[in-house]
């Protein structure tokens, strides 16, 4: 995949999994990423592999459930380098088999507050 149109990219849930892979895909000289994970050691290692790639990478260690400080985050990114284009990947699973009880109630609760409600903050 290129993404040659995007210059600004915003990422959430970068430290890995789908995020990492997205943003290591993206990453190329003239690229701008800001990537927003919740791991610092994991989310160090994606943006040291995508600076390494050539992108100019800056990195904000914040929850996608907290919508407060994700919007300071974007602004203070969009001020400097007017975002393009924002990917709202930040997300959990239960990790349940087939025939498993269904999880309970806070289980389910975080997944729609990670699920739903990071990409609103987003």
């Amino acid at each position: 995949m290129t993404i040659t149109r995007y210059r600004s990219i915003a990422l959430t849930g970068a430290s890995g999994g789908i995020g990492r892979a997205l943003a290591l895909e993206m990453a190329g000289p003239g690229m701008s990423i800001l990537l927003f994970g919740r791991d610092a050691d994991r989310l160090a290692k994606t943006a040291a592999d995508a600076t390494r790639l050539g992108a100019d990478v800056e990195t904000a260690l914040v929850d996608s459930r907290d919508g407060e400080a994700m919007q300071r985050a974007l602004h203070a990114y969009d001020d400097i380098r007017p975002i393009d284009l924002v990917i709202a990947n930040a997300g959990v699973s239960a990790g349940l088999e087939p025939g498993q009880a269904p999880e309970a109630p806070g289980v389910s609760r975080r997944l729609l507050e990670v699920n739903y409600g990071g990409v609103l903050n987003t």
